[in-house]
Protein backbone atom coordinates (compact mmCIF):
# COMPACT_ATOMS: atom_id res chain seq x y z
CA UNK A 1 0.00 0.00 0.00
CA UNK A 2 2.69 2.61 0.89
CA UNK A 3 4.66 2.02 -3.10
CA UNK A 4 0.99 2.60 -4.42
CA UNK A 5 0.84 5.70 -2.61
CA UNK A 6 4.30 6.55 -3.25
CA UNK A 7 3.87 5.68 -7.07
CA UNK A 8 1.01 7.92 -7.02
CA UNK A 9 2.81 11.11 -5.56
CA UNK A 10 5.91 10.73 -8.21
CA UNK A 11 3.32 10.68 -10.80
CA UNK A 12 1.00 13.78 -9.58
CA UNK A 13 4.43 15.66 -8.74
CA UNK A 14 6.15 14.72 -12.29
CA UNK A 15 2.52 15.36 -14.16
CA UNK A 16 2.91 18.86 -12.07
CA UNK A 17 6.28 19.69 -13.48
CA UNK A 18 5.18 18.64 -16.94
CA UNK A 19 2.59 21.05 -16.78
CA UNK A 20 4.78 23.80 -15.19
CA UNK A 21 7.20 23.28 -17.57
CA UNK A 22 4.63 23.55 -20.95
CA UNK A 23 2.92 26.64 -19.26
CA UNK A 24 6.45 28.31 -19.13
CA UNK A 25 7.33 27.43 -22.68
CA UNK A 26 3.81 28.76 -23.53
CA UNK A 27 4.57 32.12 -22.10
CA UNK A 28 7.75 32.33 -23.38
CA UNK A 29 6.51 31.72 -26.41
CA UNK A 30 4.12 34.56 -25.99
CA UNK A 31 6.77 36.57 -25.06
CA UNK A 32 8.78 36.11 -27.89
CA UNK A 33 5.39 36.57 -30.54
CA UNK A 34 5.14 40.00 -28.39
CA UNK A 35 8.40 41.04 -29.24
CA UNK A 36 8.63 40.46 -32.93
CA UNK A 37 5.11 42.05 -33.26
CA UNK A 38 6.89 45.25 -31.20
CA UNK A 39 10.24 45.37 -33.85
CA UNK A 40 7.64 45.25 -36.51
CA UNK A 41 5.47 48.15 -35.59
CA UNK A 42 9.10 49.71 -34.73
CA UNK A 43 10.07 49.56 -38.25
CA UNK A 44 6.72 50.73 -39.81
CA UNK A 45 6.50 53.66 -37.79
CA UNK A 46 10.29 54.67 -39.26
CA UNK A 47 9.31 54.18 -42.80
CA UNK A 48 6.15 56.47 -41.95
CA UNK A 49 8.03 59.30 -40.44
CA UNK A 50 10.97 59.33 -43.33
CA UNK A 51 7.81 59.64 -45.55
CA UNK A 52 6.28 62.53 -43.52
CA UNK A 53 9.47 64.33 -43.24
CA UNK A 54 9.47 64.51 -46.68
CA UNK A 55 6.27 66.51 -46.75
CA UNK A 56 5.58 68.50 -44.33
CA UNK A 57 8.81 70.94 -44.42
CA UNK A 58 11.90 68.07 -42.99
CA UNK A 59 10.87 67.86 -39.73
CA UNK A 60 13.95 65.80 -38.34
CA UNK A 61 13.67 64.16 -42.06
CA UNK A 62 12.90 60.91 -39.88
CA UNK A 63 15.39 59.92 -37.70
CA UNK A 64 18.78 59.99 -39.03
CA UNK A 65 17.45 58.14 -42.53
CA UNK A 66 21.06 58.31 -44.23
CA UNK A 67 20.97 58.82 -48.05
CA UNK A 68 17.05 58.85 -47.63
CA UNK A 69 17.61 62.37 -45.82
CA UNK A 70 19.30 63.87 -48.77
CA UNK A 71 16.51 62.76 -51.38
CA UNK A 72 13.95 64.19 -49.54
CA UNK A 73 15.65 67.50 -49.22
CA UNK A 74 16.77 67.73 -52.84
CA UNK A 75 12.76 67.21 -53.55
CA UNK A 76 11.84 69.97 -51.01
CA UNK A 77 14.69 72.25 -52.83
CA UNK A 78 13.03 71.27 -56.45
CA UNK A 79 9.22 71.88 -55.22
CA UNK A 80 10.09 75.07 -53.51
CA UNK A 81 11.76 76.61 -56.74
CA UNK A 82 8.95 75.22 -58.76
CA UNK A 83 6.54 77.18 -56.42
CA UNK A 84 8.33 80.26 -56.88
CA UNK A 85 8.59 80.21 -60.70
CA UNK A 86 5.16 80.05 -60.45
CA UNK A 87 4.12 82.29 -58.05
CA UNK A 88 6.81 84.54 -60.11
CA UNK A 89 4.08 83.87 -63.41
CA UNK A 90 1.05 84.63 -61.24
CA UNK A 91 2.72 88.29 -60.64
CA UNK A 92 3.81 88.82 -64.54
CA UNK A 93 0.11 88.11 -65.19
CA UNK A 94 -1.39 90.09 -62.50
CA UNK A 95 0.89 93.11 -63.11
CA UNK A 96 0.45 92.89 -67.11
CA UNK A 97 -3.40 93.30 -67.53
CA UNK A 98 -2.84 96.64 -65.20
CA UNK A 99 -0.15 98.48 -67.06
CA UNK A 100 -2.06 97.38 -69.87
CA UNK A 101 -5.30 99.56 -68.69
CA UNK A 102 -3.06 102.64 -67.90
Amino acid sequence: KKKKKKKKKREEEEEEERRREEEEEEEEEEEEEKKKKKKKKKKKKKKKKKRRGGGGGGGGGGGGGGGGEEEEKKKEEEEEEEEEEEEEERALENSVPSSVHI
